[in-house]
């Protein structure tokens, strides 16, 4: 580029990128190709040149065409002004943070002068891994690479060749810079800024990080307070509340109140006396006050008599035609004739319907002939006045009660929030809140602030927020007592702001979305930082781009400020589709109105209701595992590890966990609650409960019978047979009594080890030694089918994984961890924002909606999307803090609706409103995380605001013409997962597929196959040396039934050509083992000789056909399939398969 023209600038771009014009006059921030400054190369972080410009993408992409947007891109991560970016779902908002900090380092600014804040660690980590991977990239690359990459983040090609030496020494000036940048959470960096305060603000040392237990604890320690003389008042407010509503009521409300502490000290800032202030607030807003006796005064109203006592007489003579109309008028007789306090709800019961509503009385010829055209007319208008002013009455004593119940609730929550603080005071430990909450009052605090601001103006010049539409008022007024400090000061750090509204999902959370835009208009004015917006994508193909603008394009109000997006690859393949399956059918309801009999007939159970739609997700699935090409590596077939299954909240999840079970798709389920769900995950909790308490027998027989320690049923009656005491005690005695097998004897020493180990190892530690020294995983590999391996090994680490994570692995007993564990399993709720599992082989992932933040996927299925939206919680607290405002302007708390009155119906209106958007905001989520296709299943009937509506009226609108779509190489479910999911068509050629329906009773097992199964388990039992009275225990058989099975059974094992099989060789019985195809299979016997084996299989039906080799053709690919298995396990020996007949013929397959 050794010359540019005056009219325009062509930038060539290098490799791949082709040459590209742009018209100069939509750059005016390029240094002018006239000027001195056109290769001034880089500035000096204090002066105002600003460097030059060239195309910007990440440089492993193969992209031949300018992204939408380029001049603002390039303009945002310039280091000289401060920007604030929109972009929207798969932009590359972490690219161009991160480019922004490699050019702020270019530039000269120091590493320690970074400050970079998310609001996960793990967003965090990725930040950090990308930076140090891009600084080795220039470290290492060649030249040429390093010019291209530089040049697509900004720099003109001068001022790249002058940079080049300085880009080559960034990975080491970084890597020995003390301190370096800084890149961490909020609440991180919030606990940095304590651990700066004068001694005078010194905050608690220990962090805590989970806090159920610690609520439990708060509300009994509380409540057993109360007794005190001192708290007189709060224990009355406690209990007038549970005369009200029930206990578990009452502590939803007063924890609803303890989770919004931080804006109630928000708004009790300052204040002298919070709770009669917020009080005399409401009292203000409703206009009245709770002593006042409303029932009285309605009662005694003039008017309101006058009118009652005309209208009686009309509704009694309108009886004639309305009989209602006839009690009616007694009722309200009544209440004329008795004492001066009318009954409100008698009153109701005259004027209004169920709903609230007013009776519908409207004139008519008919009225007219019962009462006359004036009396009928004057009928009409006092049920319309005096229906109103009661309506207007029973909102009064509605706004009462809701006074009432903020008194009450505000005086015991309040209560309960200093016990919750002290709790935490006495461990000296701080939550996240608190952090936030004394973060702000030490900046805020005049005397004390100068100092940390001091400190904060010395270390960072260069401020980067990352996904800032989750950020809460309290954060941003933590940022702005530091921001705002500088005033005009030419030497105020660069803020680099990006999020995107659309992608705020995390109110339940305290997030406030509106700070976004509010903190923009404040950055432009007060830093001078300009505003930008990008729409392209990178990450989604165009179908599900068209299907994305389709459906939030078509909002309108519903969605305000949407703006259609664009596909950024062009030629990426999609795929876009709906799966509506049936709902269930309601049970049939009992044959003659007769009971059934609960000895001898089970109870009718009960479809699933997503049975249908997890049967049709499981299909799909299967029919998109190779067979369908994605983009992936250069283009292959689908695999599991390429697949989200997504959801907003997990109720139901089992359904469809099943479902890929019994078709043998692995999975990952998410972290925390659901992790403890997980059968291997549980098995281990009961072996750690057994620990605790040696005495449970039921935590041990779970134990013992899992993987872990392999016991059969057999095993367990004989331990329960062993003697008395404990089964632990038994389980001692039934080895000292020298029957019982090795395994037992394993059991009983790895038992003693942990028991011994469990009183002084950290939870942690003690799981690791039980991993190591019973070789958790191997076992647990062992048996389950090859498929599943991955989700069940996911599981066990994950427990691992949260001895250490939870509560930052500093629980001194195991009692206390497992405590810990069952709070998570119960307040884990449906929206909580688990981190994602880490991928782990080739398995598909379940996640909610929030786990699934940040990811992406080849392939995505969105479940259960006719699921209506979950309207608020019934109690909680109510607040309204404009963004901006220093705290809220109201706080209150509330019930259910006839506790909310009308006063507050705006603030009610506002937060249905911001529930409503966040709802969308969600699906806007879950749609973006699909890279190429996209399906959503549901069941019909859907109502016209669910996702599902949504989508497919979406999806109808759609234009896809000339966009390309995924191809399918074929549509053949593989065997013998098609014999699992009869009834399902292969939808390959449908944007839209009905699903069959399942859920079809299984037909009862035939007596020739339950005899078979006795036979067979008889023959297992007897070759292990198992007498006969532990087998007709086993059996459980009627003696008729026994003696058959034992004949049969006798005839295999002392038959002349069988009998050599039971008698020598080396033996198992029941032998599993994984098929190719991924299922398990059990071969009945297997027996070694020195030089060969034999795969044996008990045959006990079809013995009326004489010749052998027609008995044995249905049997011949099992045989084979059998014989393959062997001869993995002994490539060196001739392994040989025979069918052994229960009339005692032997049939060798050749």
């Amino acid at each position: 580029m050794a010359s540019m023209p005056a009219a325009g600038l062509t930038l060539l771009i290098f490799s791949h990128f082709k040459p590209l014009s742009l018209v100069w006059a939509s750059l005016p921030w390029l240094p002018d190709p006239f000027g001195s400054s056109a290769g001034a190369g880089l500035p000096a972080m204090g002066g105002r040149t600003k460097p030059g410009a060239a195309i910007i993408w990440d440089y492993h992409a193969n992209y031949d065409r300018l992204p939408e947007g380029l001049a603002e891109v390039l303009t945002a991560i310039s280091p000289t002004r401060s920007a604030v970016v929109k972009a929207c779902a798969g932009s590359g908002k972490t690219w161009l943070l991160v480019s922004r900090m490699v050019r702020l380092l270019l530039a000269g600014a120091p590493p320690s002068e970074l400050l970079a804040i998310t609001f996960t660690r793990k967003a965090a980590e990725e930040m950090r891994s990308r930076l140090f991977e891009w600084l080795e990239f220039l470290a290492t690359a060649s030249d040429q690479a390093v010019v291209e990459f530089l040049h697509q983040r900004g720099l003109n090609e001068l001022a790249t060749r002058q940079s080049l030496p300085r880009a080559r020494g960034l990975f080491g000036a970084v890597l020995q810079s003390v301190p370096g940048p800084t890149i961490t959470t909020f609440h991180g960096w919030f606990l940095n800024l304590l651990e700066r305060a004068p001694l005078s603000r010194r905050a608690p040392a220990n962090l805590i990080e989970e806090v159920a237990l610690l609520k439990t604890e708060a509300w009994q320690t509380w409540t057993e307070s109360l007794r005190a003389p001192d708290k007189a008042q709060q224990a009355a407010a406690l209990a007038e509340l549970m005369v009200e509503l029930p206990l578990e009521s009452v502590r939803t409300l007063l924890f609803g109140l303890l989770e919004k502490r931080a804006e109630w000290w928000a708004w009790a800032e300052g204040r002298a006396a919070p709770v009669a202030e917020a009080i005399a607030d409401f009292q203000c807003l409703a206009g009245l006050d709770e002593d006042s006796d409303l029932v009285a005064a309605l009662s005694a109203e003039p008017g309101v008599r006058h009118a009652l006592a005309e209208f009686c007489p009309l509704l009694a003579d309108n009886a004639v035609g309305v009989k209602l109309d006839g009690e009616r008028a007694e009722v309200l007789a009544r209440l004329l004739e008795h004492g001066e306090r009318m009954s409100v709800r008698d009153l109701e019961s005259v004027f209004l319907t169920a709903k609230g509503e007013p009776l519908v009385r409207k004139p008519s010829p008919t009225l007219d002939k019962r009462l006359g055209a004036g009396r009928a007319a004057r009928f009409l208008e006092l049920h319309a006045v005096l229906a109103e002013r009661l309506i207007q009455a029973k909102h009064a004593l509605e706004e009462q009660s809701a006074l009432r119940l903020n008194r009450l609730a505000l005086i015991a929550g309040a209560d309960l929030i200093d016990r919750y603080q002290a709790i935490k005071r006495q461990r000296d430990g701080l939550d996240f809140t608190d952090a936030e909450w004394l973060t702000l009052r030490l900046l805020s605090d005049p005397e004390e602030s100068s100092a940390l601001l001091a400190k904060l103006d010395a270390r960072w010049k260069h401020l980067l927020l990352d996904e800032f539409q989750d950020a809460n008022p309290l954060q941003w007024r933590i940022l702005t007592a530091w921001l705002a400090a500088y005033g005009a000061d030419p030497e105020r750090p660069t803020v680099f702001m990006v999020g995107d509204p659309k992608q705020s999902i995390y109110r339940f959370r305290r997030a406030e979305p509106r700070v976004f835009e509010m903190a923009g208009d404040w950055l432009a004015r007060n830093f001078a930082a300009g505003l930008y917006r990008q729409n392209e994508t990178r990450r989604c193909a165009p179908r599900i781009v068209v299907w994305v603008n389709a459906v939030f394009g078509g909002l309108g109000d519903a969605y305000p400020g949407f703006e259609s997006h664009s596909a950024h690859r062009a030629d990426l393949a999609g795929w876009c589709e709906t799966m509506v399956s049936p709902a269930p059918s309601p049970m049939p309801a009992a044959a003659d109105g007769g009971l059934r009999d609960p000895l001898t007939e089970a109870p009718p159970t009960r479809q699933a209701l997503r049975a249908a739609e997890a049967e049709g997700v499981a299909q799909r699935i299967l029919e998109i595992v190779g067979h369908l090409a994605v983009a992936e590596a250069g283009g292959r077939l689908a695999r599991f590890a390429d697949i989200l299954v997504l959801t907003a909240s997990r109720t139901g999840l089992e359904t469809f966990e099943e479902a890929f079970k019994s078709a043998g798709i692995p999975y990952l389920g998410s972290r925390r609650g659901g992790l403890l769900d997980a059968l291997e995950v549980a098995d281990l909790l009961a072996l750690l409960g057994f620990l605790v308490m040696p005495h449970d027998n039921l935590k041990l027989a779970q134990a013992l019978k899992s993987p872990l320690f392999g016991f059969t049923d057999a095993d367990l009656v004989a331990l329960r047979d062993a003697g008395d005491g404990s089964w632990f005690e038994r389980l001692r005695a039934w080895l000292a009594s020298g029957g019982a097998p090795d395994h037992a004897r394993r059991a009983l020493a790895l038992l003693d080890d942990w028991r011994a180990a469990a009183g002084h190892l950290p939870p942690h530690d003690l799981l690791d030694r039980i991993f190591h020294q019973c070789e958790v995983e191997a076992r647990y590999a062992a048996a389950v089918p090859e498929r599943l391996r991955p989700s069940v090994q996911a599981n066990l680490r994950g427990l691992l994984e949260q001895s250490l994570t939870l509560g930052s692995g500093r629980f001194p007993s195991l009692p206390r961890f497992l405590d810990e564990l069952q709070a998570l399993r119960r307040h884990a709720g449906d929206e909580a924002p688990d981190e994602p599992p880490a991928a782990s082989g080739d398995a598909l992932r379940i996640l909610t909606i929030h786990a699934a933040k940040g990811l992406e996927a080849p392939v995505v299925f969105l479940i259960k999307a006719d699921e209506e939206r979950r309207g608020r919680d019934h109690y909680g607290a109510l607040l309204d803090w404009p963004p901006g405002e220093e705290r809220p302007s109201h706080f209150s708390v509330y019930g259910p609706s006839q506790w909310h009155g009308q006063a507050r119906q705006p603030l009610f209106d506002q937060e249905r409103d911001q529930a409503a958007k966040e709802n969308l905001n969600l699906l806007y989520v879950a749609m973006t995380r699909a890279k190429q296709a996209l399906i959503v299943s549901g069941l019909e009937g859907a109502k016209d605001d669910t996702w599902l509506a949504r989508l497919q009226a979406g999806l109808a609108k759609a234009e896809f013409t000339g966009l390309p779509e995924m191809a399918f190489a074929d549509c053949v479910i593989p065997e013998p997962a098609a014999a699992r999911l009869k009834g399902w068509v292969p939808a390959c050629a449908g944007m839209t597929t009905q699903t069959a329906g399942i859920g079809r009773r299984r037909s009862p097992s035939s007596p020739e196959i339950a005899f078979g199964i006795q036979v067979h388990r008889y023959l297992e039992l007897a070759t292990t040396g198992r007498s006969e009275a532990m087998l007709r225990l086993d059996l459980d058989l009627h003696e008729p039934q026994f003696q058959t099975v034992r004949a049969m059974a006798d005839s295999l094992l002392n038959g002349p050509q069988s009998r050599r099989f039971f008698e020598s060789g080396r033996a198992c019985n029941e032998l599993e083992y994984v098929s190719g195809d991924g299922q398990v299979r059990r071969i009945d016997r297997l027996v070694e000789y020195d030089d060969e084996v034999w795969v044996l299989d008990y045959k006990t039906g079809g013995l009326d056909e004489v010749d052998l080799g027609r008995r044995a053709e249905p049997y011949l690919d099992q045989l084979a399939d059998y014989r393959k298995a062997a001869s993995a396990l002994y490539p060196g020996k001739r392994i040989r398969a025979a069918l052994l007949f229960g009339d005692g013929q032997v049939y060798e397959v050749k």
